[in-house]
């Protein structure tokens, strides 16, 4: 089976059992980009996976690796003896891959020294066995140098097999490291950060200044120290030394600037990640993208924006209105402080990020340190929930009952106000019957009352799902027919 068709077969699969990419991630203990990378035929799962695939859907692991019916006619003598020559074919190659893939793995672990431990499984692992691969390999030099490797590149296999060889146990230490002790080993040591696109973790290794022979293993906030057994520790680093000669290195640099020019009211919210009813976000990638939220947002700073900025950066625009912002940029993700200001006439504020490609932009983390008291009023309140106090008094009393087809009704509406809307308007869709509580994945006009509330309401749960495995979920209340939140899912 081709990886292209065993990538259709598991999106039909999945889709029958109304799975999301995230939820069957979860069950294989694997990142949703896996899954997406699975369908779109780019890469294909290990044997051992396969098993596990097999139990999630219930099917015959035969339905896995061959496309072609079972329940054929009786064989006829030629047939018979076809199948015997196709086996032998069979056997012979793999004895031949075989071979070949020893000379292969000889070849990428004779950068190491004797006497390391046995290594595991390096399909699936890193180190022991509960890191997953990277999408990336990130190395730190003594001179702040950085050095980006790849999923599927020679050099980040190299370096991977030399990790898995050089960390002989993982486990938890109990230590815990700060933000401001993460910052200082990203700001003054050498290092191997693993990160992920998709998942909000990221492991750091030491390879100066690290005492504690530790893999850290990052969070939100700070980091837990993982191991303290770290083999080799100046091989790693003169090996990585040695494979970066010829790279060319990145740099952390970024710049931040506020726009010349205020804004009442926003011409609109599309194409925006909303954070809460005051604050918008979007990543921009090319010139034609920030012309576009240039003009619509009449953004004016003193920098010059050209095709140039974008070979090395990316821009993270912020729109915040009654907000002060600041931010902490690592190569791993960029993490956004918002502090009230109370102003007398509140105006949204464009704040740009000019940041370095080598960091993860993917990855942000937005927290509102102090709450402002006005709200800035953009949803239409006859299908969305902008009171959650007011609502709850109406549910309660509700007898009524609405339709699957009226939540679909209701959820087309919904689509012109989420910030992917538009790639989801023609894609696959389908309804679940869930129970979930109120979020904020339009407006955070419920904040307030969602801190004190914990009770789940049963909804419809209206997901718009594209070709790719990314989709859009609309929860809408059974009994009164409003939108109390969202999701989203996939790369």
């Amino acid at each position: 089976m081709s990886n292209e068709e065993f990538g259709k077969l598991i999106k039909k699969l999945r889709q029958q059992k109304k799975m999301t990419q995230k939820e069957l991630g979860e069950k294989l203990h694997i990142t949703d980009k896996a899954i997406s990378k699975w369908e779109r035929g780019i890469s294909f799962p290990d044997l051992e996976m396969i098993n596990s695939i097999a139990e999630v859907f219930n099917v015959p692991v035969s339905t896995l690796i061959d496309t072609e019916s079972k329940n054929t006619e009786k064989d006829t003598a030629a047939s018979y003896r076809a199948s015997i020559f196709k086996r032998k074919e069979i056997i012979i190659f793999s004895i031949f891959l075989i071979i070949i893939l020893f000379i292969i793995f000889i070849m990428i672990f004779k950068i190491d020294t004797n006497n390391i431990a046995s290594s595991e499984d390096l399909a699936e692992v890193i180190v022991g066995t509960d890191i997953a691969n990277p999408d990336r390999i990130i190395y730190k030099d003594s001179q702040n140098n950085y050095y980006e490797f790849l999923s599927g590149t020679e050099k980040y296999s190299n370096i991977k097999g030399l990790l898995q060889k050089s960390i002989t146990s993982y486990t938890n230490s109990g230590k815990y490291l700060t933000d401001d002790e993460i910052n200082t080993i990203h700001k003054n040591s050498s290092f191997i950060e693993f990160d992920y696109d998709t998942i909000s973790k990221n492991y750091i290794i030491q390879l100066s200044d690290n005492n504690n022979q530790a893999v850290i293993r990052l969070a939100s906030s700070g980091g837990n120290v993982c191991t303290k057994q770290i083999l080799n520790i100046d091989k790693i680093r003169t090996t990585l030394e040695a494979m970066t000669i010829n790279e060319t290195p990145y740099k952390l640099e970024y710049e931040e600037f506020i726009s010349k020019n205020y804004l009442n009211d926003l011409a609109s919210t599309n194409d925006l990640k909303s954070i809460n009813s005051n604050i918008y976000q979007a990543k921009i990638t090319s010139l034609e993208r920030y012309n576009e939220f240039s003009e619509l947002y009449d953004i004016e700073i003193n920098e010059e924006i050209n095709d140039e900025t974008f070979n090395n950066n990316d821009i993270i625009l912020t729109l915040a209105i009654d907000y002060e912002i600041s931010e902490k940029v690592n190569i791993g993700n960029i993490k956004y402080t918002y502090n009230a200001l109370d102003s007398d006439e509140p105006q949204f504020t464009a704040h740009l990020l000019i940041v370095n490609k080598i960091v993860n932009t993917d990855c942000i983390y937005n927290t509102i340190s102090t709450e402002s008291n006005y709200i800035y009023e953009s949803l239409d309140s006859e299908i969305f929930v902008t009171n959650l106090d007011d609502f709850l008094k109406k549910y309660d009393l509700a007898s009524s009952q609405i339709s699957e087809d009226q939540a679909l009704i209701i959820s087309q509406r919904a689509l012109s106000y989420a910030s992917a809307g538009v790639l989801y308007d023609s894609a696959t869709r389908f309804v679940k019957e869930e129970s979930v509580s109120p979020n904020d994945y339009f407006s955070k006009n419920l904040t307030k009352s969602l801190e004190n509330y914990s009770e789940t309401i049963d909804v419809y749960a209206v997901y718009y799902e594209d070709e790719y495995g990314n989709g859009l979920i609309i929860y809408i209340d059974k009994k009164l027919g409003m939108i109390i939140g969202g999701d989203e899912y996939g790369i």
